[in-house]
């Protein structure tokens, strides 16, 4: 059950009164009118009054007995003499985009059904792995809220996935975008769909038995309709990469971004946020948004994309820490996928004790000194990450964009099926959160290009220059997913049986969906050719016991190392052979010693249980 929480700003309106405020934080402006139309009305029938300031900063006024559907807009006079009529920076709804009329919502007609009355939310951050990573505009030919239809989301839970992960929906200009150049954070953007079509979706995942995350830009707006700069400082300049960055040390940004993290949660029934690029924004606004949604729904989660290698995001906040739930780690991308795609992504170092890092605690590195007993000591507090072997950015980043050769190629286009199988599988299976992006799970090649439709002419040729066709619909279209090839392509076919057997692995074995890195052992091969190449990997479950260990072993090359005494399980125990990434029948029988060693040919991948004897 969702708690109560009254946005700061914005147009709140009265179920009870019928009326409805408004209110903005605008320091910037010395005189502020609200313009408002009833449904169906002309701009000749404009009606306008004046609003008052208060709090020395803040500009409000109320309306009374008016009904939600009407649309309204301010008109500013700033206190450089600057007239400007303006959407509600905390709208809504925005029918027309954001350079339209903003439109007074009731958020609480959607009728959400008896579900989502006893829906917590996720009682441990690692429930909500895997996550799918979508983007509403290519994961359907339609590319819309509600296009993402109740097979679709059976389909994905009966395939493994714990969640989707929505990118960005904030309002954005145009008809097609990656979601990350927002215009206006508290409305979801026309092109997908209304705000009860999103809430519809989010149903519709529920009863799915999906949870429901949003990725959400708190560290720039967009280059096009951005008008929080005529309100007042709203940004800074020269933040970020991207341009302005909102300027959240200022006390009221912080308000306004917490604001715009508890109606996600609380008004579309989100369960968890996932923070864009969060070192761009400050740590007192990372724990208000953390407080925000925490206020609203205590099981509610927050999922930081944090470059800054900052044990402190995720270490409890009583002992210093920020408090959040998760953070997506990069380096066991950068690691992992650059040796099996054998290249050194973004200076990162592969070699074998590079992964034998990853494998035993997660990262390689820290912002400060912390020993490596630290992590694996305190995982359950500071050791929870979402590890990927694809994203959005790690996809649409890499290479050109020119039509004849977008260049963001997906993974399974640039390695041999078992190299890319043996990377689901660690993605799977090391403690934390795993999370794929849309059509991951069965090795999709459609690429996945940066695309927008800005329409400000000043912006084009900088855009042009850095992402050549970025504006063509084309490179829109070549985006989409096609999940039927999965019907007539055998590869496909086998990597998404892979896929599935390794989400049952996780899902019925504590050792895996309760992974702490306190619990990992990972050893090395004493052959010296294999050293640097094949890992054995054993997880022991909570109560460390005998039974329920997963022992898994890896090689991540080419290679045929044929026998290796140090890959055979430990032989005080009984063990079954649970899933081989090579196919073939498993085998309940054990055939393997230390003298004979286990055969690890190329890119292996062998997973184990032990069992009772």
């Amino acid at each position: 059950m969702r708690g109560n929480y009254q946005l700061r700003t914005g147009a709140n309106w009265d179920r009870v009164t019928k009326d409805a405020r408004f209110r903005v934080w605008a320091p910037f402006c010395k005189h502020m009118e609200l313009e408002w139309l009833l449904p169906g009305e002309g701009f000749d029938r404009l009606r306008r009054v004046t609003m008052k300031l208060e709090d020395k900063e803040y500009w409000a006024t109320s309306l009374p007995e008016v009904e939600p559907g009407m649309y309204y807009r301010f008109r500013l006079i700033t206190d450089r003499d600057g007239r400007f009529r303006a959407p509600d920076l905390c709208s809504r709804w925005q029918p027309q985009g954001p350079n339209g009329l903003s439109v007074l919502v009731d958020p609480w007609a959607f009728e959400w059904g008896p579900l989502e009355e006893s829906w917590t939310g996720p009682e441990d951050i690692r429930d909500v792995g895997p996550i799918c990573e979508v983007h509403v505009g290519t994961f359907t030919e339609l590319g819309t809220f509600n296009a993402i239809d109740q097979g679709r989301l059976e389909s994905l839970a009966r395939t493994g996935f714990r969640s989707i992960q929505l990118m960005p929906v904030h309002c954005f200009p145009g008809s097609r975008n990656w979601g990350y150049d927002p215009s206006l954070l508290f409305s979801p953007t026309p092109a997908y769909g209304t705000p009860d079509q999103l809430r519809a979706l989010v149903k519709r995942a529920h009863e799915a038995g999906l949870y429901v995350g949003l990725d959400v830009v708190y560290n720039h707006f967009g280059p096009e309709s951005n008008f929080h700069g005529w309100f007042g400082p709203y940004t800074a300049d020269g933040k970020t990469p991207w341009g302005s960055g909102l300027a959240s040390e200022l006390g009221p940004v912080r308000a306004f971004l917490a604001d715009n993290a508890a109606l996600w949660i609380n008004e579309y029934h989100m369960d968890y946020l996932r923070l864009d690029q969060s070192h761009f924004v400050d740590d007192r606004a990372l724990m208000a948004i953390r407080d925000a949604v925490h206020e609203v729904l205590p099981n509610g989660r927050v999922i930081a994309e944090d470059y800054g290698r900052r044990l402190r995001l995720t270490q409890a906040a009583e002992t210093g820490g920020i408090g959040l739930d998760a953070q997506w780690n990069f380096q066991f991308h950068h690691i992992v996928m650059g040796r099996l795609c054998g290249e050194i992504l973004h200076g990162i170092p592969h070699h074998g004790d590079a992964v034998a890092a990853i494998l035993d605690h997660g990262v390689l590195g820290w912002d400060e000194p912390v020993p490596v007993e630290r992590i694996k000591a305190r995982s359950s507090q500071c050791g929870v990450w979402v590890n990927y072997i694809a994203s959005h950015d790690e996809i649409g980043n890499r290479g050109g964009n020119e039509l004849d050769r977008l260049g963001a190629e997906r993974l399974a286009d640039r390695i041999p099926a078992s190299a890319y199988k043996l990377g689901v599988a660690l993605a799977i299976l090391l403690p934390g959160v795993p999370m794929f992006f849309m059509g991951d799970e069965y090795g999709e090649t459609a690429p996945f290009p940066f695309f927008a439709d800005l329409r400000d002419p000043l912006v084009w040729p900088n855009l042009e220059r850095n992402r050549p066709n970025a504006l063509a619909i084309e490179t829109f279209w070549r985006a989409k997913i096609q999940p039927a090839a999965v019907e007539t392509d055998a590869e496909k076919r086998d990597i998404l049986d892979w896929f599935q057997s390794l989400t049952e692995i996780r899902r019925r074995h504590p050792s895996v969906h309760r992974g702490e890195y306190a619990r990992v052992r990972v050893v090395r091969m004493h052959e010296p050719e294999a050293r640097d190449a094949v890992f054995a990997l054993e997880l022991l479950p909570p109560d460390r016991g005998a039974v329920g260990r997963i022992w898994t072993v890896f090689n991540l090359s080419a290679t045929d190392f044929g026998p290796c005494s140090e890959a055979v399980p430990p032989s005080e125990l009984h063990w079954r052979l649970m899933a081989t990434g090579q196919g073939g029948a498993v085998d309940d029988t054990p055939q393997w010693n230390k003298e004979q060693g286990l055969p690890v040919g190329p890119w292996a991948c062998m997973i184990f249980e032990s069992t009772e004897g």
